[in-house]
């Protein structure tokens, strides 16, 4: 087995070199060192520390069902930090109630419905508490930050992946090589970019804004049970909830379709080279800013909690798609895990999910076949045609979100769903326990 040095300067080597320090690259490590504990598996991440930010993620039924075949504990842990059962109301975006329910309902499916047909029901987690959970499960050393992607060579038996590392104004690099390289780094992905080529994602034609908060400027809005609001119509949709009822901390999302923004005087580029996407994306005042002017016209409840929510945690960004099914994810030692390989619309919480279950299928492979191109390329071709018909489904679902109309969007979803049996394509999974 490789061994890694104790520093991050000059030539090391590991196993396995995993570029983004994010979920997917996390939850893809603890998966490959419960298949492989034998492996040194190194985590690279661009950023020099992970702030407390996000919003809530929805880990639906095969999450947690992938989370629990990976490592029950990780199952434990985020019950634990969860955001706990209540009300769940939607309304118009003139105020009208039109839905009442409680935490777990999911897209068409009732939380009762759900836990007898597949054994859990939706649950929500904060991002952060997420991270750290996935974070505890890493070994000390193993994930290396301030190490910006800078490049890899395939020779066919290893790879050298450079990065570069920020010291004052200057900067160092260091050179690593391992036997495979999996690029987690987001939808705008350096690995996949040299790998692929294929171009940059597709803006989905929506715009979001988040924001995470102390409980006093949510408690007005969620004081009588109610852990989640929503609002939708008028080709947009908020929503507000409490992240974690333990910690009395909360959050809220708001979506806008591109064409409110234009009528609004929000100026959002479809062009990459000058987007606000993941990497360059407004964060604080100025994506304050924005998002008051968007949300002018919703019910005051929400107005009010964007207004009184600090600039400093507000961050904006597109929603980034590709098509999934087209080629592969990878080549040689090289392949690609979560938003890298797969960016999908956030409408049932399969960001997350489908980074899991790419991180339980490679766990998998590499147990199979080793240390080699085969176990990568049976990976993703375990992969690619389930991940196709989620991609194009929850496309579909999240488009009819941004309707004028609820009551039109709430019918085209639910003929959607039927159409395609996609809550028992999605959820009636049992995936076989590393």
């Amino acid at each position: 087995m490789a061994q890694a040095c104790a520093t991050t300067t000059g030539r090391y080597s590991c196993d396995i070199a995993i570029v983004g320090g994010g979920l997917g690259g996390l939850i893809c490590a603890a998966a490959i060192r419960v298949a492989r504990p034998d492996l040194n598996v190194k985590v690279f991440e661009q950023f020099p520390v992970v702030i407390k930010a996000g919003a809530l993620l929805g880990l639906a039924p095969n999450a947690q069902k992938t989370l629990d075949a990976i490592d029950p504990r990780l199952m434990q842990q985020a019950n634990a930090v969860s955001m706990g059962d209540g009300k769940s109301i939607a309304f118009t975006h003139e105020g009208v109630k039109i839905k009442e329910g409680v935490t777990g309902d999911i897209i068409g499916l009732t939380k009762g419905e759900c836990l007898e047909r597949f054994g859990c029901c939706q649950m929500g987690v904060g991002w952060w508490e997420l991270h750290k959970i996935l974070s505890r499960v890493q070994p000390e050393g193993s994930v290396v930050f301030n190490s910006k992607f800078n490049g890899y060579t395939d020779s066919g038996e290893d790879v050298m992946v450079k990065f570069q590392h920020r010291e004052g104004d200057g900067s160092r690099e260091s050179e690593w090589t391992a036997k495979v390289l999996i690029g987690a780094d987001g939808a705008f992905s350096a690995v996949r970019r040299q790998c692929l080529d294929d171009g940059s994602p597709m803006l989905a034609d929506v715009i979001l804004w988040r924001a995470r908060l102390a409980t006093p400027e949510m408690m007005g809005l969620l004081n009588d049970g109610t852990v989640e609001r929503a609002w939708f119509g008028n080709k947009r949709l908020a929503v507000a909830w409490m992240v974690n009822l333990r910690t009395e901390e909360g959050c809220w999302v708001f979506g806008a379709n591109q064409a409110v923004l234009e009528e609004m005087g929000v100026d959002f580029s479809k062009n990459p080279g000058a987007r606000v996407g993941y990497q360059t994306q407004p964060i604080g005042k100025t994506a304050h800013e924005r998002a008051k002017r968007v949300v002018e016209g919703y019910p005051e409840e929400f107005t009010q909690l964007v207004e009184a929510t600090d600039p400093a945690s507000v961050v904006e960004h597109g929603v980034w798609i590709r098509t999934p099914a087209t080629g592969r994810w990878g080549r040689g030692r090289v392949t690609l895990c979560g938003d890298a390989a797969h960016p999908l619309r956030p409408t049932t919480g399969q960001g997350f999910g489908q980074a899991a279950e790419d991180a339980l299928a490679l766990g998998h492979a590499l147990r199979e076949h080793g240390l080699t191109p085969a176990a990568l390329r049976a990976f993703e071709d375990g992969r690619l045609q389930r991940v196709a018909k989620i991609a194009d489904t929850e496309q579909k679902l999240a488009a009819v979100m941004y309707q004028e109309s609820p009551e039109e969007a709430e019918a085209r979803k639910a003929a959607i769903l039927e159409e395609s049996d996609y809550q028992n394509f999605l959820f009636g999974i049992n995936p076989e326990p590393l």
